[in-house]
C-alpha cells in the first residue's frame, strides 16, 4: 500500500500538550485524512512513547472516529510510517554543524516597537549567509533570516531546518552582536573620557607627574580654592596662608609662606601633593628671595601672584583681631600652620 505522510511538529506546544505533531496521511493517492501524533508514559517501563491519533468527533456520549483503519495490517503500516517520520524528525532535530564565523555590522536603531539594530554575516557548512537582521523588540533581541518576496509575502530565503540548529545560529549571532556593541560602547566611553575636561584635582596631579609647573599654576588660576588658614605677622601682613583643592576626601594643599632670616627675606608658594603611599610631597611652584631691605617689594609681588591663584582679586584678605592668632574662615577645618 502506498502511504504518504506530511507532518508538522508542534514545537511551540510540545512541552504543555500531549500533541507533538499534526498533519495528513494519504492512502493510494486517493484518500487523505488528518492525524495527530501524541505522547504518553508507558506504565510498564515508565518511558515516554508516541502513538498515532486518528480523527474523531465529539458526540453526546463521548467521541467517535471519523476515519480509522479497520484492517490491522493497514493500521500497522500507517502507524509505522507516521512514527518513522517522527523518529526521522527527532534525529534530524538534534543535528548541527559548527558555526565558523560571525561578523556584525551595528545599525543605528530607528523608531518603532521593533528596531533593526544589526546585520550579520555567518559562515557555516562551507557557505556564507549574508543579510541576517538582528532586531530588538519588546521581549528583547531576535534574528530574522534573509527573506525575499514571493506572491506578495515575505519568505525566508535560507533557514535552519531544525530547532537545535536554529537555536545555535540565533545564539551565535546575538552573542556576536552583544560583544560588538560592548566594544563600541567601551570605545565611545574612552573617547568621551579623553574629550571630557579633568577636574582641577586630577589636572593638577597630571601636571605634577609631568613636572609641568606652569600647567600646575594654570590649573590653580582656573580653579576654585578654599582658604583653610591664615596667619598674620605683627604688622597685619600675611605670614602664611593655606588653601586646598578638594576631590572627595583627598586634598592638595597650597601654601603662601613668608620668612625672614636675619638679612634675608623669602616669599614662596608651594604645594603638598598626595602620594600613593598615603603621604605627601612638597613641590615649590614660585619663590622669590632677596635682602631684607627688599622685603616690601618681594612681598607685594608674591602676594599679588598668590591672590591671583586663590581668586582674591578684589576681596581683601580678612585680618585677625589678634595679629598673632591664625585666622580661619567660618566652616573651614583648622590645620597646623606650615613654616
Amino acid at each position: 500500500m502506498q502511504v504518504d505522510v506530511q507532518l508538522k511538529v508542534d514545537v511551540d506546544n510540545m512541552e504543555t500538550s500531549n500533541r507533538i505533531a499534526y498533519g495528513w496521511v494519504e492512502l493510494e493517492g486517493v484518500i487523505k485524512f488528518p492525524v495527530n501524533v501524541r505522547k504518553y508514559i508507558d506504565k510498564k517501563d515508565n518511558k515516554e512513547k508516541m502513538f498515532v491519533s486518528y480523527p474523531q468527533k465529539k458526540t453526546g456520549s463521548g467521541y467517535e472516529y471519523i476515519c480509522i483503519p479497520t484492517d490491522p495490517k493497514v493500521r500497522e503500516e500507517i502507524d509505522q510510517k507516521v512514527l518513522s517520520e517522527m523518529s526521522r524528525w527527532f534525529t534530524k532535530s538534534i543535528q548541527t554543524v559548527p558555526i565558523e564565523d560571525v561578523r556584525i555590522t551595528l545599525l543605528s536603531p530607528g523608531k518603532g516597537l521593533v528596531k533593526n539594530v544589526g546585520l550579520a554575516t555567518v559562515k557555516i557548512a562551507g557557505c556564507q549567509i549574508s543579510g541576517i537582521v538582528v532586531k530588538e523588540g519588546q521581549r528583547g533581541l531576535f534574528c530574522q533570516m534573509p527573506q525575499h518576496i514571493s506572491q506578495g509575502e515575505y519568505t525566508d530565503t535560507v533557514y535552519a531546518t531544525n530547532s537545535m540548529m536554529q537555536h545555535e545560529l540565533t545564539e551565535a549571532v546575538i552573542g556576536a552582536y552583544q560583544q560588538k556593541l560592548q566594544v563600541q560602547e567601551q570605545q565611545l566611553k574612552a573617547v568621551k573620557e579623553q574629550e571630557a575636561p579633568l577636574d582641577p584635582f586630577d589636572r593638577f596631579l597630571n601636571c605634577y607627574k609631568n613636572n609641568d609647573r606652569q600647567g600646575m599654576l594654570n590649573t590653580l588660576l582656573e580653579s576654585s580654592l578654599e582658604i583653610t588658614q591664615t596667619g598674620l605677622d605683627e604688622k597685619d601682613a600675611i605670614e602664611f596662608q593655606e588653601a586646598v583643592i578638594r576631590k572627595g576626601n583627598q586634598t592638595i594643599t597650597l601654601v603662601f609662606n613668608n620668612t625672614q632670616n636675619r638679612e634675608q627675606f623669602s616669599s614662596e608658594i608651594f604645594a603638598f601633593v598626595p602620594q600613593n603611599n598615603g603621604g605627601s610631597r612638597t613641590i615649590s611652584l614660585l619663590e622669590t628671595s632677596g635682602q631684607a631691605s627688599d622685603r616690601s617689594r618681594i612681598y607685594k609681588e608674591m602676594e599679588g601672584k598668590w591672590n591671583q591663584i586663590i581668586g582674591l582679586h578684589s576681596d581683601p584678605v580678612p585680618k585677625a583681631n589678634n595679629p598673632h592668632t591664625a585666622y580661619v574662615r567660618p566652616n573651614a577645618q583648622m590645620t597646623q600652620p606650615h613654616h
